[in-house]
Formats: structure tokens, sequence, C-alpha cells
């Protein structure tokens, strides 16, 4: 089990947030205020979750509580699952899988 971490990087327009280890419901709680929080004058986030583990719903409503906050400020967040089936399955199963823009 590896602890959440959480890297980011800014280049003019675009924030990219790399999420890596296990993502707890603590996870969760902190992150709805930490990622809308590393936007300042971009315009798109990208979410990386490829690399993230024990993914659930409260992954699923953080996710959706970021992009309401964030478009709210004009910011496209988009996210990044790539080969990691559990999320891509979970956003299915859920029927979540239409709100997102994946890169």
């Amino acid at each position: 089990m590896r602890k959440l971490t959480i890297d980011c990087s800014s280049n003019g327009a675009l924030v990219k947030v790399i999420l890596n280890g296990q993502f707890t419901q603590l996870d969760a709680i902190n992150l709805k205020t930490e990622l809308p929080s590393k936007i300042k004058l971009e315009k798109k986030m990208i979410v990386d979750l490829t690399k993230v583990s024990d993914f659930d719903l409260t992954g699923i409503n953080t996710l959706l509580r970021t992009k309401l906050m964030l478009s709210l400020k004009d910011v496209l967040m988009t996210i990044k699952v790539d080969n990691n089936e559990v999320i891509k399955k979970l956003l299915k199963l859920t029927n979540i899988d239409k709100e997102f823009v994946y890169e």
C-alpha cells in the first residue's frame, strides 16, 4: 500500500497534476480543496490517474466536484487514465465516464 503522492507542474496555460499511489477517503477530502487551489491563471488542468490504486466512489466525487469548481473559473479539467482498467471500469459502471474529457 503506497501513500498517495501529488506532483504538480505548471507551464503557461496548463497545470499538470500526477497522482500516484493509494487513493484513500482522506485523500479525497484533501484533494477537493487542494486541486482547485493549484490553478492561478491557467486555463486547463490535466489530472493523471494512471498510477492510482484503490480508487472508488469518493474519488469520483472528488473529480466531479473539482471539475465543477474549476469550471466556475473557466478552467477545463481533463483526466488521463491510460491503461488503468479499474478506474475506466468504475467510471463506465457509474455512467460518469461521459462527464470527463480524456487525455
